[in-house]
């Protein structure tokens, strides 16, 4: 069955033969972006390269974690001047000369030897800044990734590998400079860190530094800088291996359609070995070609691309249900049907002609495409065609007639059987039929002699009736757990299989390219000449054959002297085991012509269609809703491959884009407005793209295939086919499902991605919905009345699930999406920021003038000016200039003047007394921090059109920031810049101090007014761009 053309050359042809090596063809790829020669971003392309940016988002994130309390501690000790080293002795030593009173002079520090270096440690600083660097320099550089990533569609690069290929050449060669630098930075500096016994010689650390958390977050940051580099050394490694292995002197006897065919088979065959070792399998998986006929026709394409596009897909072909449905309504209206709120009925006139013709439309995949009307015997439903549509059908219902009631009452016991074979029956032997409760992993094996007894009944599990016989857990690429079974009540030998649920069983289901019954029908009695089947299934339906052949149960069973021997035989299982119970069914039925099969869910492609309708007489398939696996089949891979590649090259928009738009749920009469959106019409589909090109080189090359195939055959569903319809939508066990009679060619010759296609499978669920299943009566009343959605309940989705129209925005360095002015404000920000930085850093903060004044008995003896400057955290000592180094020579008292040394207040400066002290400082961190983050914004600004709320949110954030920066001023009310009054205990002496200090404005105070005054302008500004913003979006 060949898919037809539709407007274009991309939709033609399909490829349904080639087992083997011999149908190999090219594989249709979404490229990789190439780099350099053959150096690409594989596994992703050019537009997948949001994934990486998310992973280097989150390593980023961590490091900036680790970095954060880095730039606090740094930050503390510079502001205290705890970085400052004293004649060469680092400030945890014993022998730094540290004090802990108020220190006036510098001739007061540094010992009896007095101060022959004073010199601070930039490390901390350095390496904060420089990390910080680059951590902003690395953001942008993944937003702007982020943002070429999105230029162009999936199949339409346009500028996007420019630019991608730029920055990422300027990572691999620039970028990665900064984390070598910083890493051999820390790791030198912490090796001269512990030399020399921490740089305190011969004596002992106070305090050691290289403990406490700080230091941890260092070393994890340093860590992550070194597993960063490890990436480029990899990927260089792994370009080498690939160019070696592509000289003439390495045997070459591929082709390069063949290496990617075992490469994919490699990664499948990994993949499952993952599986084995994290679900602990005793199997032990290898893949030894058994993947090969399943790589052939795998998709070499990325991850982002398949989901994007099955999720697209999934809504073409809800908007194709739409379409048949809406014309069957403009039939129904030509043949004077009507619609009234969502019934369909028929006028008057024409009630006598069709009285016996209307029939319930139903889409076999949703419930929501159903029209409700009074049924007789049949149904109309829709089937997929190979050109992407959908027709309709009409298909005969199973009626309340005797033989369709027994038909699914057998249909639920038979269900039982072949759920217990998975988990059930071998916990019941381990628990009571073995001895010890010993594992059960060969199987179990009753002796002949005593099969006729009625023992090891499974009433444990709920099948009352049945007898347990043989059963067989081995479990391989050719082997299958099976039991066989009597049911004394129903006078029957019963068979189970089991489904797939290991992973040789997914290897198995994956071998699904057709194979020759000839040497089997040769072996157990049937014609198999020019009849194909599933490859994997036969091989484990020989395995089946074989085994019952060498353990003699069956035959022993119905031997002569056997009260069983008149007993008819039965055959059932689910998935992958109901194709095997219809392969071992036709092997056996030359020696048993009454048996019977009842497949669950079995698997799309198991026979030829002529053995197919050979089958009618004695196979069942039942087929739950969406599921999948019945769908599944040489044919129906390639259809969806087809559609798949079709609905990719129909994107019109960027590929993130189109990720927003599938996420977001999407009712069925807003599938054509939304596709609109993002899918071109199928006769625009660009021609001169290098993917329509590869497209059109693969579909020719499988053309060619087809012709030369040794096994061009369609597999389908053996026998008759119950397909159970959820007309209702629930997913209940309820009486919305309707059991009609399917064709196999019409009605699961297409893949349906719906949301059910996986949880339909459920062997549970269809056992509980077949033992409370019921058919209609005979006298044809209806078996459901909520088979139907509102019309108008449709129209209030559809006014309710509008879509918006979302702006899409990109990130590019240099952009500046609001013009100059916002670059304006960044400038005058930073300005502020640098200025905040340095008052708060400042010893000059405040001019100090102190004067200490010495009285006795009233009469002022001596008056000493202290003229030292005083900032936030910090002091600056006094030097003497006098030559014999004294302070005071009795007249003068203008002998002290400033020095350059900048020491820290002492612990009770502090702590004690200090209030408005302690404000100012938080009040400088605040402004600090908000002044960053503000900053921050503004760099975004000028890379990325902001919305109103974020620049309410900017303007928020300068004006608290000025206000902070003005309230560290607080510092004047501090016990630093007042008179402070003393007197002495010693009464006969009748000795008094007054320190009289008061404090102006110097260089750090007129740096924070200054900064203050820009925060504000800049506050206004970005106020102004806001308001702005709120008049276009008026407009």
């Amino acid at each position: 069955m060949h898919q037809t053309s539709s407007n274009i050359n991309l939709t033609a042809g399909h490829y349904t033969g080639g087992a083997g090596r011999e149908g190999r063809i090219s594989i249709a790829i979404m490229p990789a972006l190439v780099l350099f020669r053959n150096f690409t971003t594989r596994p992703f392309g050019g537009d997948d390269l949001h994934i990486p940016c998310l992973v280097l988002g989150v390593f980023r994130l961590v490091q900036l974690i680790c970095l954060l309390p880095l730039c606090v501690h740094y930050y503390l000790r510079r502001v205290r001047a705890e970085d400052v080293w004293v004649n060469g002795v680092p400030p945890w030593c014993n022998e730094y000369e540290a004090s802990d009173v108020f220190l006036l002079y510098v001739k007061d520090l540094g010992g009896e030897g007095g101060i022959t270096s004073f010199e601070r440690n930039n490390f901390g600083l350095l390496f904060v800044v420089l990390a910080l660097v680059y951590f902003a320099a690395d953001a942008c550089w993944i937003c702007m990734v982020w943002s070429a990533a999105s230029l162009g569609t999936p199949t339409e690069s346009k500028q996007r590998d420019r630019y991608l290929r730029k920055l990422i050449a300027f990572k691999l060669c620039v970028g990665n400079v900064f984390p070598l630098l910083l890493l051999i930075f820390g790791v030198r500096k912490v090796y001269l860190l512990r030399d020399n016994n921490y740089g305190c010689g011969d004596g002992e650390p106070v305090q050691y530094p290289d403990s406490g958390v700080w230091y941890g977050f260092f070393s994890a940051l340093l860590v992550t800088y070194a597993l960063e580099l490890f990436l480029l050394p990899a990927a260089l490694v792994n370009h080498v291996i690939r160019a070696l292995r592509k000289q003439s002197f390495v045997v070459r006897s591929q082709t390069r359609t063949e290496e990617k065919t075992e490469r994919l088979e490699r990664y499948v065959g990994l993949a499952l070995r993952l599986l084995q070792c994290l679900t602990r399998s005793k199997t032990d998986f290898r893949n030894a070609g058994e993947l090969s006929e399943f790589a052939v026709h795998f998709l070499d394409v990325v991850l982002s691309d398949l989901y994007v596009g099955m999720r697209l897909l999934s809504r073409v072909q809800a908007e194709e249900k739409a379409k048949a449905i809406k014309r069957l309504s403009q039939k129904s209206r030509h043949h004077r049907y009507h619609i009234e709120d969502g019934q369909l009925s028929v006028s008057e006139e024409a009630s006598s002609n069709v009285e016996d013709t209307v029939k319930d439309v139903v889409d076999p995949s949703s419930h929501h495409s159903a029209f409700h009307c009074h049924r007789r015997s049949s149904m109309m439903v829709l089937s997929a065609t190979d050109s992407s549509t959908f027709d309709i059908h009409d298909r005969d219902v199973l009626g309340g007639t005797a033989t369709d009631q027994q038909l699914m009452l057998d249909a639920a016991r038979h269900a039982r059987y072949a759920q217990i074979i998975y988990h059930r029956l071998k916990n019941l032997i381990e628990e009571e039929f073995v001895e010890g409760k010993k594992e059960c992993t060969a199987g179990f094996k009753r002796d002949l002699d005593t099969l006729f007894r009625r023992e090891y009944l499974l009433d444990g599990i709920g099948c009352e009736k049945a007898m347990l016989c043989h059963a067989s857990f081995a479990n391989s690429l050719s082997s299958t757990p099976y039991c066989i079974l009597v049911d004394e009540d129903a006078k029957e030998v019963v068979i189970s299989v089991r489904g797939t649920l290991s992973l040789d069983d997914m290897v198995v289901d994956l071998q699904y390219n057709p194979a020759s019954l000839e040497k089997a029908g040769a072996v157990c009695g049937f014609d198999g000449n020019n009849h194909h089947c599933h490859k994997g299934i036969l091989n484990r339906a020989k395995w089946l054959f074989n085994d019952i052949k060498r353990t003699r149960v069956l035959k022993t069973l119905y031997s002569k002297e056997s009260p069983f021997k008149d007993f008819s035989l039965a055959l059932c299982g689910h998935s992958l085991g109901a194709g095997c119970a219809t392969l071992l069914s036709i092997m056996l039925r030359p020696a048993f012509p009454s048996l019977r099969c009842f497949a669950y869910c079995p698997p799309g492609g198991i026979i030829d269609k002529e053995m197919a309708s050979l089958c009618d007489d004695f196979v069942t398939s039942f087929v739950r809703q969406d599921d999948v696996v019945p769908r599944i089949s040489h044919h129906n891979m390639e259809l969806l491959r087809d559609e798949f590649l079709d609905c990719v090259a129909r994107i019109k928009v960027p590929k993130i884009r189109a990720f927003y738009d599938v996420r977001d749920p999407c009712s069925d009469i807003d599938t054509h407005t939304r596709n609109q959106k993002i899918l071109r019409a199928t006769n625009d589909i660009p021609r001169g793209t290098p993917f329509y090109t590869q497209v059109q080189k693969f579909r020719a090359e499988r053309d060619t295939k087809i012709l030369h195939s040794s096994a061009n055959v369609d597999l389908f569903i053996a026998g008759r086919i119950i397909h159970l319809v959820d007309t209702a939508g629930a997913g209940d066990r309820d009486t919305g499902y309707v059991a009609y009679w399917a064709d196999r060619e019409e009605d699961f010759n297409q893949v349906i991605l719906s949301s059910r296609l996986k949880s339909d499978h459920s062997m549970i669920e269809l056992v509980s919905l077949l033992s409370d299943f019921r058919l209609t009566n005979a006298d044809g009343q209806s078996i459901s009345s909520d088979v139907y959605r509102s019309m108008n309940m449709a129209e209030a989705e559809a006014e309710a699930g509008k879509e918006r129209d979302v702006e899409f925005r990109l990130f590019m360095c240099g952009s500046f999406p609001d013009g100059a002015f916002p670059v304006i404000l960044l400038v005058v920000s930073l300005s502020a920021l640098v200025l905040s930085w340095l008052s708060m850093t400042n010893c000059v903060f405040f001019a100090r003038e102190s004067t200490a004044v010495f009285a006795l008995d009233g009469q002022e003896l001596v008056g000493l000016d202290i003229p030292f400057s005083m900032g936030l955290f910090s002091y600056t000592l006094l030097e003497c200039v006098d030559e014999d180094g004294s302070c005071y020579d009795g007249n003068e008292t203008d002998v002290a003047v400033p020095s350059g040394f900048c020491v820290p207040y002492p612990d009770d400066v502090s702590t004690e007394n200090h209030g408005y002290l302690q404000a100012s400082r938080a009040f400088a961190f605040l402004t600090v921090l908000f002044g960053g983050v503000s900053f921050l914004m503004l760099c975004i600004s000028t890379c990325l059109h902001l919305r109103r709320w974020a620049w309410r949110f900017i303007s928020g954030m300068f004006f608290s920031t000025s206000l902070f920066q003005g309230l560290v001023f607080l510092i004047d009310q501090s016990d630093l810049c007042v008179t402070v009054r003393q007197s002495a205990d010693d009464d006969d002496l009748g000795l008094s101090l007054v320190s009289e200090s008061d404090c102006y404005i110097h260089t750090g105070a007129i740096e924070a007014i200054v900064a203050a005054s820009l925060y504000f302008i800049v506050a206004l500004g970005s106020c102004h761009i806001a308001r702005r913003r709120s008049e276009s979006t008026a407009d």
